[in-house]
């Protein structure tokens, strides 16, 4: 069995009614095992809930507020097992460590913020909670995705932009190498960039 991921800005989940139609229509991607969300707007009064209306697997929420941020990781007939998780206590970032067929890996969910200096320090905690990740479990392959709230390029990457050259993103930028020179992360829509462009996606690894 493959690990097949799928991620989506769902811009709140609190709404029943499309709550119900963007799990009927995620259960529908074919072969797709986990499910990242970003914006979901939950709750700790959620959780047993919307596990059990998904129905089809376990559910890991990293709590926002009723209006803002929230991530979520949730599986669908995964065959694998959890071994850890966690997540701030802002619906920021979410970490869940799993094994499938002899695989470790780690999935990080990321909602960014609207500030660059908290970026910057999510950026920083992340790669470090990574790597002692990494270290406790022996994993080499670790899965990165959501929505930063950043993009690499000013210029290229927001539409309308305000800039009239190519204007780099620091931040994104030096992630994106740590994610290369590691060897051992999968950033999902060639190299970050497309997190801005597409609504949602599915990669397979």
């Amino acid at each position: 069995m493959v690990l097949s991921i799928f991620f989506l800005n769902v811009r709140g989940l609190r709404n029943n009614i499309k709550r119900k139609a963007i799990f009927l229509f995620c259960k529908e991607q074919p072969n797709t095992n986990c499910f990242l969300f970003q914006e979901t707007h939950s709750s700790e009064d959620d959780h047993i809930f919307w596990r059990k209306q998904w129905g089809s697997g376990d559910i890991y929420l990293s709590h926002g507020t009723s209006h803002s941020a929230g991530v979520a990781i949730f599986l669908h007939r995964f065959n694998g097992r959890v071994i850890d998780h966690k997540g701030d206590k802002e619906g920021h970032w979410l970490m869940v460590n799993i094994e499938l067929d002899d695989t470790k890996y780690i999935l990080v969910n990321v909602y960014g913020f609207n500030n660059r200096a908290k970026n910057r320090k999510l950026i920083s905690d992340l790669e470090k909670m990574i790597e002692e990740w990494k270290i406790i479990y022996s994993i080499e392959k670790v899965v990165v995705a959501g929505d930063f709230n950043m993009v690499p390029d000013e210029k290229q990457d927001r539409f309308p932009t305000k800039y009239n050259s190519p204007h780099f993103n620091q931040t994104i930028m030096d992630f994106s190498y740590y994610c290369l020179i590691t060897g051992s992360l999968f950033p999902l829509l060639h190299f970050l960039s497309s997190f801005y462009v597409v609504p949602y996606s599915k990669q397979t690894l």
